[in-house]
């Protein structure tokens, strides 16, 4: 890193994102890069091209798609992408664009709101990234490096990447007076994130982390296991039909009813191969609620409404964390579906995707050869902490009163900025 006076730290979040800088003595709050925002510190990672020419970001990216009447494209957590070797591109307005391409222009127009304010180009950057984009360490490596691409695209000449749950623990360091040994768990929207370390108010070592884990599963795959049980079937998930000049009946292929049940990929469903084969089941269902159930489906992809469909179950699953029931309320031509959900069911559909995260934390410690009863503090950050499963599961291992819950969206970014003005100031 080369240095410079000023630094930003950047938290690149699968849901949402924020920016700090930091000068050799000082580190800013973090800056304000929504004002349309109801936390104008929060950008959320959103961007909206109406076509090839103009985009949109965070919030304004919402309200102009509602504007466009969910014309164009939106992209909501495509950094989940980051480490998939067969996603390399998508098309806008008929013009393809690399993966790198839509996250440098979101990185970009990050570092031009922080540069209006600062009043100057900064073109360093503490990057966080999470201790594994995934476990295979061929994806892992291809996520960073594109990453670091689209950070070099945006404008950033110097870029250092760090551990986000080590920034966590940058800000936890400052509230104590001797040694502790620590476990992060930082479970945001795409990733959950896992570190364990020794900890102390004097300097930082590499040699103080004993290990890391962290797999590509978090508060984004509960949204879609809410999808896929109780909200799915009214999208023909379920749907049987019977292809003309044939008996048999088949069923909607597991590779659509994935691409159902995540934001992202219901984009994925308007590609002509995709869309015409889910048109012939339409014809060819059995009966006519099944068609009305596949016409929902159809309407959903090519009136862009992936997003706003998300939203509404992410709330749900929100309300379902202290109630028994939630009503899911989708009003839109051809879909028009209210479906009381259930706390009940929901807890079962998530409960593999919880097991699936304590075993990689579980994991993570044995990595360290420490055991629960050895760990002094666990610091829990990122929105998917606060799922009720995810807590008792916590509380299973280790007494409440050794979990510290930090502000759930800005603990990594204060810590990238504390690495960042150690860079200025080494």
């Amino acid at each position: 890193m080369k240095a410079a006076d000023k630094i930003y730290a950047i938290d690149y979040g699968t849901s949402n994102s924020l920016l700090t800088a930091s000068t050799p003595d000082k580190i800013l709050p973090p800056l304000e890069i929504d004002p349309k925002a109801s936390d104008p510190t929060i950008l959320r990672s959103v961007l909206f091209y109406p076509d090839n020419k103009k985009v949109y970001f965070g919030q304004e990216a919402i309200d102009q798609y509602a504007e466009y009447s969910c014309e164009g494209r939106l992209f909501r957590s495509i950094k989940k992408y980051l480490p998939n070797p067969n996603f390399i591109a998508t098309s806008i307005g008929h013009r393809p664009y690399k993966l790198e391409d839509i996250i440098s222009t979101f990185l970009r127009e990050m570092k031009e709101r922080a540069d209006k304010q600062m009043q100057t180009s900064v073109e360093s950057v503490v990057l966080g990234r999470p201790a594994r984009f995934s476990l295979e360490d061929s994806e892992d490596h291809l996520a960073e490096e594109r990453l670091l691409k689209a950070a070099n695209q945006a404008g950033f000449k110097y870029v250092e990447f760090f551990p986000e749950p080590l920034a966590a623990a940058y800000e936890y360091r400052s509230t104590i007076q001797d040694e502790k040994l620590l476990l992060v768990a930082d479970l945001g929207g795409g990733t959950s994130d896992f570190t364990v370390m020794k900890i102390s108010p004097n300097n930082y070592s590499p040699t103080d982390v004993l290990s890391l884990g962290g797999l590509s599963l978090a508060g984004d795959a509960m949204d879609g296991a809410l999808m896929t049980e109780q909200i799915a079937h009214e999208f023909a998930s379920e749907v049987t039909y019977s292809p003309a000049l044939s008996k048999n009946v088949l069923q909607m292929p597991p590779h659509i009813k994935a691409k159902l049940s995540s934001a992202p990929d219901i984009a994925l469903l308007t590609q002509e191969d995709i869309m015409q084969f889910i048109k012939e089941v339409k014809k060819c269902s059995l009966g006519d609620e099944p068609k009305k159930k596949v016409q929902r489906l159809i309407t959903l992809a090519e009136d862009n409404l992936g997003f706003r469909l998300f939203e509404i179950i992410e709330y749900c699953k929100r309300e379902l964390g202290t109630k028994t029931e939630s009503l899911f309320s989708f009003i839109y031509p051809d879909i028009d579906l209210e479906i009381p959900l259930q706390q009940l069911i929901y807890n079962e559909s998530i409960q593999n995707t919880v097991e699936e995260i304590m075993k990689e934390m579980d994991e993570t410690l044995k990595k360290a050869q420490v055991g629960y009863e050895d760990i002094d503090i666990v610091c829990a950050t990122g929105g998917t902490s606060q799922i009720p499963l995810i807590k008792q599961a916590l509380f299973s291992r280790v007494s409440e009163d050794k979990i510290e819950e930090f502000r759930q969206f800005h603990s990594v970014t204060l810590g990238l900025s504390r690495h960042a003005q150690s860079l200025l100031n080494s």
